[in-house]
């Protein structure tokens, strides 16, 4: 079952704000106003390699053995259903796949030892059965 991240409107007004001053530098920059050269490559570039991407595809999506958790082009984890040890709400300063501030922690196990990641998804009340039931499998 898949997932979609909840997106607060702090994180929607960023991504337009960003969007609108990006095709701002561009105009400016074929209007010929050289200075704006550099800031328009640079906001595409952000625009297109991290914030299109964290707010277009982050979903946290429960397979067969684990939960994947996918956030832009850059980041999937992989959290296989036995070293979960708890889904809390909460904040925390971790790995985060979350989009607004109505947080989940995951805590699971690692080789490295202990970890947490924070997620946010729409419906938090299935995600956390779902959680449940895929751990209790295990």
């Amino acid at each position: 079952m898949k997932y979609k991240s909840k997106i607060d409107w702090w994180f929607h007004l960023t991504v337009f704000v960003f969007i609108f001053f990006t095709f701002y530098f561009i105009y400016s920059t074929i209007e010929g106003k050289s200075s704006f050269a550099l800031l328009s490559i640079l906001s595409l570039a952000f625009l297109s390699l991290f914030l299109l991407p964290d707010y277009l595809s982050t979903y946290y999506y429960f397979d067969k053995e684990a939960l994947i958790i996918k956030s832009g082009l850059f980041t999937k984890i992989v959290i296989p259903y036995s070293t979960i040890s708890s889904c809390e709400a909460g904040t925390m300063h971790a790995t985060t796949a979350a989009l607004s501030k109505d947080k989940l922690i995951i805590s699971y196990f690692s080789p490295k030892g202990k970890k947490y990641v924070v997620v946010s998804p729409k419906n938090k009340f299935d995600f956390m059965t779902q959680i449940k039931i895929c751990t209790k499998k295990q």
